[in-house]
């Protein structure tokens, strides 16, 4: 899943977690109130590991630059 898509569920889980909490609470409801806590909950995971996947993304692409340049340096070396 692309990380507009990961952002755009985790965006829908929140709408929709919050709205079963309020729900849960104006209508006394205790198991949607905590359905709704724990899909939001779940949208807060899902978030966090998008920014550790764009992280580790980044990071990984830094580090195949970076053995890129090497290489080339070391053709250029040899010449």
């Amino acid at each position: 899943m692309s990380n507009t898509e990961d952002k755009m569920k985790n965006a829908k889980d929140h709408l929709v977690g919050k709205t079963k909490e309020g729900y849960g609470k104006v209508t006394g409801d205790k198991q949607v109130e905590t359905e709704g806590k724990a899909q939001d909950l779940k949208a807060d995971v899902g978030d966090k590991f998008s920014e550790i996947k764009e992280t580790v993304s980044e990071k990984v692409g830094d580090v195949i630059d970076a053995v890129q340049d090497k290489m080339g340096k070391d053709k250029q070396e040899k010449k």
